[in-house]
């Protein structure tokens, strides 16, 4: 416990500040005021009476009990234990909902030890009151009591109840087996990407071979230029113009003459080999059209890739 007598410094109100709200229940008899977010830093508390900031004792008591947990992380586990409840890959994974469960519960514990700081108010006058007041400060955000409502999956249910654990359990089957099917359907498909993109590249190899003739020549014309602006050599104090072409300025120029994904992925690998740059801003994906092209194509060498079209 502490308080903001300021001592023989006298201490400045902050008049704007409200990080700190009034609870409605109290604690033990006094009132309990909580952040309106969660705490980034031990210096966002201030004394919510008199608005002054606390004392350097204080705030060191209050940054070793914020160093015990960080409330940001009791969500992140909730999530976590939401994600395994809701992951296809596996059925039977009690034990491991239970492993989590257990996290969070004893995080919420430690978080319940150590999110209430009793403050003593002594600025009297400046509260215009006759006596110090005692309040607690909550460290804390949100109710930690409440985190059962937040997890999607009751544990101790799937524990003692039989038929709520074999519903979960028959989900998590069926789950499972429609992932089975879209892993079977993307191993399928990776099989046959780089054929078919071949396949269609062949219908553009043409273009292809125009448009890097082009591009190369249209480059080293460029160097070439600015060759010519560079300073002379026996001069060290004058150094060469950085002013090497925009490599995204011959994607843009020729990726539209290519309607297949497969050409634009060689058109992309070829300016960025010959630029010795890469290109974060070129980004290629089949379009509905030619991944219809791409069903039919595998449809007609892999039969069993036809019960798997309706798998999303």
């Amino acid at each position: 416990m502490g308080n903001c007598n300021c001592g023989e410094k006298k201490k400045r109100p902050d008049m704007n500040y409200n990080f700190l709200i009034k609870k409605e229940e109290k604690k033990d008899g006094l009132d309990v005021y909580m952040p309106k977010t969660s705490i980034s830093y031990f210096s966002q508390i201030k004394c919510p009476l008199c608005k002054c900031d606390l004392p350097e004792e204080e705030n060191q008591i209050i940054e070793k009990k914020l160093s015990f947990y960080r409330e940001n992380k009791l969500p992140k586990l909730i999530d976590y234990y939401n994600t395994e409840a809701n992951a296809e890959d596996k059925i039977d994974n009690i034990s491991d909902l239970e492993d989590i469960y257990n996290q969070i519960k004893d995080y919420s514990q430690e978080i319940e030890n150590n999110r209430y700081y009793k403050h003593v108010c002594t600025n009297n006058e400046l509260c215009q009151r006759m006596n110090n007041q005692e309040i607690y400060i909550d460290l804390c955000s949100f109710d930690i009591n409440n985190f059962q409502s937040s997890l999607i999956v009751d544990i101790n249910r799937l524990k003692t109840d039989e038929n709520y654990k074999n519903n979960y359990l028959n989900k998590k089957a069926v789950a499972y087996n429609k992932y089975i099917k879209k892993q079977r359907k993307y191993e399928i498909e990776n099989k046959y990407r780089d054929e078919f993109e071949q396949y269609t590249f062949e219908k553009e190899q043409y273009e292809y071979e125009k448009d890097t003739m082009a591009i190369r020549q249209t480059y080293e014309m460029h160097l070439a230029q600015n060759k010519l602006f560079d300073p002379p050599d026996d001069n060290p104090y004058l150094k060469p113009l950085d002013n090497k072409p925009n490599p995204s300025f011959y994607w843009y120029s020729y990726k539209d003459y290519f309607k297949y994904s497969g050409s634009r992925k060689k058109l992309k690998s070829f300016i960025e080999d010959l630029t010795g740059e890469k290109m974060y801003d070129a980004c290629i994906a089949m379009e509905s059209w030619e991944y219809e092209e791409f069903v039919d194509y595998i449809l007609k060498r892999e039969p069993e890739y036809y019960e798997l079209l309706n798998i999303k």
